[in-house]
């Protein structure tokens, strides 16, 4: 059954409060135009139908109208039903395959270089040798618990931070439009007890650390100086260049850091101003002067690397009496607590050593001795005459003269 029909198009003043309906009683007019309605069936049983303006210039009569309906009916009927095309099923690569692509992406948001080679490494090491067969979308908990098996010797940190990967891994093939849904939402992250303080060196350990380092070598003095009374990071230790000790402000500017060799900003990715103590002025003085674009220089004047810093940072521990780690990030935590003991505030303590989120200062906070009570402290107010413990006899045990009023009441 079919049905061509026409119909001159209306302009439907609408009045207010009027629904809209095709039998509302609004005024109208008709214009110059005529839509044209086709409508039946194929013999395939799909139902068809064409609704439009009749697409002809100038004022057109009915009878023409119509004419140009029926003939578009017609070549409509000679075109003949289109049948849709399936769409090919589009193959979802492994991870394995997604690898590059994923690496390739990341490499163009201009992260820091640590970052990009903590990734490739997670990468390389444990998620495609472990799940690179699978494709991201069979991603289950099954295949996660795969993952965790294989780093059952690893800290739950550790593990944490791999499951991150796979799971940015995952979301950034969604954003790329790879695959159209996430596989997973939960990849069952382990619960980290970050209440357990920092270590540090107390004032007397310090102290005999730097004595030990002046004695050893007067570059890894500077640098334990730099960690522990200006808070640098190792890598900013080694970024720091001779021009960034403003002499005349007696501030020290941290504008960058060296990671194996490659230079970029700090980690918080800016800038900070640290005022030097006279220590550390002094033991910068007695550096000398030096040229170019590191303050602290190895033996063959290159820059000083890590293994070298560990190595002296080892052996002053070790003359120190202190256990010899040559961690040299322990001066860091050092520089924050001591800051946080000496009741300065957290906010001052985060500008100083360039956190970027208050919680990490926070961490540093444990230290503050009489903190809640100086806090309760700034609460009191006196108490009301005649109801101050005081004023009860000894054998009420101060409030008990007005409990026992109470009760008698």
């Amino acid at each position: 059954m079919s049905d061509v029909t026409v119909r001159r198009i209306k302009k439907v003043s609408h009045l207010e409060g009027c629904k809209k309906l095709r039998t509302c009683t609004c005024p109208f007019e008709f214009g110059d135009g005529w839509m044209y309605d086709i409508r039946f069936r194929w013999p395939s049983g799909k139902q068809y139908r064409e609704k439009k303006q009749v697409p002809l210039p100038g004022k057109v009569t009915e009878a023409r109208a119509l004419a140009w309906a029926k003939e578009r009916y017609r070549l409509v009927l000679a075109a003949g039903e289109a049948v849709p095309v399936p769409k090919e099923e589009v193959k979802v690569p492994t991870l394995a395959e997604f690898e590059a692509t994923y690496v390739r992406h990341k490499k163009n948001q201009r992260l820091k270089a640590s970052t990009e080679y903590q990734r490739e490494g997670v990468l390389k090491n444990w998620i495609i040798p472990v799940l690179g067969e699978y494709r991201l979308d069979e991603l289950d908990l099954a295949a996660v618990d795969l993952l965790k098996e294989a780093m059952e010797d690893r800290s739950e940190k550790w593990v944490n931070n791999v499951l991150a990967i796979l799971s940015n891994m995952v979301r950034t093939a969604r954003e790329l439009r790879v695959i159209r849904e996430l596989p997973l939402e939960r990849y069952g992250l382990f619960k980290i007890d970050n209440s357990k303080p920092p270590p540090f060196y107390t004032e007397e350990e310090y102290g005999r650390l730097v004595e030990a380092a002046l004695k050893l070598d007067l570059r890894i003095a500077v640098a334990a100086l730099l960690g522990g009374e200006a808070g640098l990071r190792s890598g900013e230790i080694r970024g720091l260049a001779p021009y960034d000790v403003k002499w005349g402000e007696n501030h020290i500017h941290i504008e960058r850091q060296v990671w194996r060799d490659v230079v970029d900003s700090p980690k918080s990715g800016r800038g900070r101003v640290i005022p030097m103590t006279d220590r550390l002025a002094w033991v910068i003085r007695k550096l000398g002067r030096v040229r170019g674009d590191t303050l602290l220089l190895d033996d063959d004047g290159s820059r000083f690397s890590t293994k070298r810093m560990r190595a002296l940072m080892r052996r002053a521990q070790h003359d120190a009496g202190l256990e010899a780690t040559g961690n040299v990030h322990i001066l860091r935590h050092t520089f924050c607590t001591h800051l946080a003991m000496a009741g300065k505030p957290p906010t001052v303590i985060q500008e100083l050593a360039g956190h970027r989120h208050l919680s990490t200062t926070m961490r540093y906070m444990h230290v503050v001795k009489g903190a809640k009570e100086d806090a309760i402290k700034a609460l009191n107010r006196p108490l009301p005459t005649g109801l101050a413990p005081a004023d009860a006899p000894p054998e009420a045990g101060g409030f008990g003269r007005i409990l026992a009023a109470e009760e008698g009441q």
